[in-house]
């Protein structure tokens, strides 16, 4: 894998200069550009790890076209954050529901075991994110029956990684990597829930929020990205 191993560290300093330019460059004059990069960075790694791992299978495909539309939304977001113009939220939210639902696929293309658990998880969870949008008063407007449609789709992935795990060999490394993958791209929305609805007023708990959200976002997007090699 020492042909590889040279991506890990790249990406990581890459998100080190995105997190750093979050917490300098308040007017966000270099936001999207470098948000883009690492985001096409993420892209090119699952290429390249398929190609040297030897997977274009048919499944794989859909692995690519999730993180492509990844990707999407990263960019689409981007210019939300930037401008604060609801499309952009919107289409970043559908770019992004559209690549859980790739993910899915291929989780289930790989494993067709299926737990109640895998019903019951997203249905509470639904209602958690209910309540929490009412107890903490979130400001989702127009936008919360695509916030709850997507808290489904996020969290159907998350149940399904975890129960792989569960369900087949708990050592196996692909199975591991691939449920925290799913555990942090649940974390770093639910982060987001509070940092775009929420009444965050502080500069330095809203950029610490914002730094967490893309910290565990873009571990959790090269942890799926990696289980190619395995």
């Amino acid at each position: 894998m020492n042909s590889v191993t040279w991506f890990f560290p790249t990406y990581i300093a890459c998100l080190i200069v995105l997190l750093i330019d979050v917490h300098i460059d308040k007017k966000r004059n270099y936001y999207v550009p470098i948000k883009t990069f690492v985001s096409a960075m993420f892209v090119f790694g699952c290429i390249y790890f398929m190609y040297f791992a030897e997977k274009m299978e048919h499944a794989h495909y859909f692995m690519l076209a999730a993180i492509a539309f990844c990707m999407t939304g990263d960019v689409l977001l981007g210019f939300y954050q930037k401008k604060w113009k609801k499309r952009f939220l919107l289409s970043g939210m559908i770019s992004f529901g559209l690549a859980h639902m790739l993910l899915l696929t291929y989780l289930y293309m790989g494993d067709s075991k299926f737990s109640i658990a895998q019903i019951i998880v997203p249905v509470v969870l639904f209602g958690v994110t209910i309540g929490l949008i009412k107890g903490f008063d979130l400001k989702t407007g127009r936008m919360l029956i695509p916030t709850l449609i997507y808290s489904v789709l996020v969290t159907s992935f998350m149940t399904k990684s975890i129960m792989m795990l569960v369900m087949n060999n708990p050592l196996a490394k692909a199975n591991l990597i691939m449920a925290l993958g799913g555990i942090l791209f649940f974390v770093s929305d639910f982060i987001l829930l509070f940092l775009y609805f929420g009444h965050i007023r502080n500069r330095k708990s809203k950029g610490a929020c914002h730094i967490l959200n893309l910290a565990s976002y873009y571990l959790a997007v090269l942890l799926i990205v990696s289980t190619t090699l395995l």
